[in-house]
């Protein structure tokens, strides 16, 4: 199998500008680049160039993907917007690292090679739309994708992991964004049903204490503050003001709030998580009984129908025979095998093993014919 990697870069913040993109092209000449985006795929060779460094000095979201197993996600965030305690705690080698790029983080996403991504030609396009969302989600202060990172360690059974960090926040779910990570780390989402069955859930309390919160600070600001975002909107840079309310805001939250407020053991995890594997093979098991009561009264129904038109079906066998072949065996074989099954249903399968030995005396000689009927466990007397 040829090698095969793919390269995608976002700019989420501004707009690379012409000298910048003629930069990329230095780095490669085949690569699809505009003034947000860089993405590129190799078969040979490989990008000339640090991911790392791409991601310093031009963009905020970083893709790499390689058909030998590698996936790997960055992320670049304000430093006032992660608390390097909160960072720390959620740090494992090789699944999550982070590092200093200026007044940013870094954040480093890993799966270890795993022959899951074998086949991913003409399949990674998708992945940067669906996880664009999680630095969005980050910059709010929601950080449930660092329990991903941690459920991921454990399910890999990384010697480091043996607490999980518990945030100071209430677990109402995972967004769409944190399932698509969960799936992108390859990563089963009932570790996430457990995780979400095992936290605290979310009361709509909180997110109206959340609103008060904010309210309150904006009422705060001053007036120099409120015209600079008043004119950021005006000239049509919602997305920057946006991200600059949401740094301040952010920033403000730092300063009196604890992230970390406990652990929790993975034992108690694990538990849950076989529970949860115990009730959906108890769901597949009724459902699988249901469909089988389904069809036996289906079959049972169709097998009526065949002994009140026997002679029919005696006959539709003869000429199946008579036209030879393997297809027409086939036919042949199957009609009489259901034939069986009606006159059993009926309490006459000792009529169905004369009729049947009547029925084969002219074809005692078609042996592809014979070998078909037995394959179904049909037999008759010379």
């Amino acid at each position: 199998m040829s090698e095969y990697q793919y390269y995608e870069f976002r700019n989420l913040s501004g707009s690379l500008t012409r000298k910048q993109q003629q930069c990329l092209r230095g780095i490669s000449s085949r690569a699809s680049i505009s003034a947000a985006h860089f993405s590129n795929e190799y078969h040979f060779g490989d990008l000339q160039a640090d991911a790392s460094d791409l991601m310093a000095d031009f963009f905020d979201l970083g893709l790499y993907m390689a058909n030998w197993g590698s996936a790997e996600l960055y992320i670049k965030m304000p430093r006032q917007l992660l608390d390097e305690q909160l960072l720390q705690a959620f740090q494992i080698n090789g699944i999550f690292e982070y590092k200093h790029l200026g007044e940013n983080w870094l954040l480093h996403f890993a799966l270890s090679e795993t022959e899951d991504y074998l086949l991913i030609e003409g399949k990674c396009e998708s992945w940067m739309g669906k996880l664009q969302a999680l630095r969005d989600e980050l910059y709010r202060g929601d950080y449930r994708c660092l329990y991903i990172i941690w459920l991921c360690a454990f399910y890999y059974d990384c010697e480091e992991v043996d607490k999980l960090p518990q945030l100071n926040a209430a677990l109402s779910g995972f967004s769409e964004a944190q399932q698509a990570f969960a799936e992108f780390l390859h990563l089963d989402s009932t570790w996430l049903t457990a995780l979400n069955q095992l936290l605290p859930s979310q009361k709509e309390s909180k997110k109206l204490d959340d609103n008060e919160s904010k309210k309150q600070w904006l009422s705060g600001l001053t007036e120099q503050q409120i015209q600079s975002t008043l004119l950021q909107l005006l000239n049509d840079n919602a997305q920057i003001c946006q991200e600059q309310l949401l740094r301040a805001y952010q920033s403000d939250q730092q300063c009196n709030k604890s992230h970390i407020i406990g652990e929790i053991d993975p034992i108690v995890l694990q538990k849950c998580h076989q529970q949860i594997l115990q009730q959906a093979q108890q769901q597949q098991e009724e459902i699988r009984q249901q469909q089988q009561k389904k069809r036996q009264v289906l079959r049972a129904h169709y097998l009526k129908g065949v002994y009140q038109e026997k002679e029919k079906f005696w006959q539709a066998a003869q000429d199946d025979v008579e036209k030879a072949g393997s297809r027409a065996y086939d036919n042949a074989a199957q009609k009489l095998f259901d034939l069986s099954q009606a006159y059993q249903l009926n309490q006459a399968a000792d009529e169905f093993q004369l009729h049947l030995t009547q029925f084969m005396q002219p074809y005692l000689r078609k042996r592809a014919f014979i070998k078909g009927l037995r394959t179904l466990g049909l037999s008759f007397t010379c």
